[in-house]
């Protein structure tokens, strides 16, 4: 993956980097540290990583008793 401004990037067409004869392939994004980077450094899609997991919370709370909700937040929400 590269990273730089659309300008930049609309210059390049294309690079192929190898190592002992392994291609390695292009990514759009990646994740690193549990945060979600595209070539452009836009957040959008580390955005909507959040707003599924924080979803996937507000769906099932008032389902779960007290201690259960703490230990999923404290699991899943938290470390985002």
């Amino acid at each position: 993956m590269l990273i730089g401004s659309n300008i930049r990037l609309s210059k390049v067409e294309s690079i192929t980097i190898s190592t002992n004869g392994n291609h390695f392939e292009e990514a759009q994004s990646f994740t690193y540290l549990g945060l979600v980077i595209n070539e452009n450094l836009v957040w959008e899609e580390h955005i909507d990583k959040i707003n599924r997991k924080q979803g996937r919370f507000w769906r099932i709370k008032s389902s779960l008793p007290q201690n259960a909700r703490l230990i999923f937040f404290n699991s899943f929400i938290l470390p985002l």
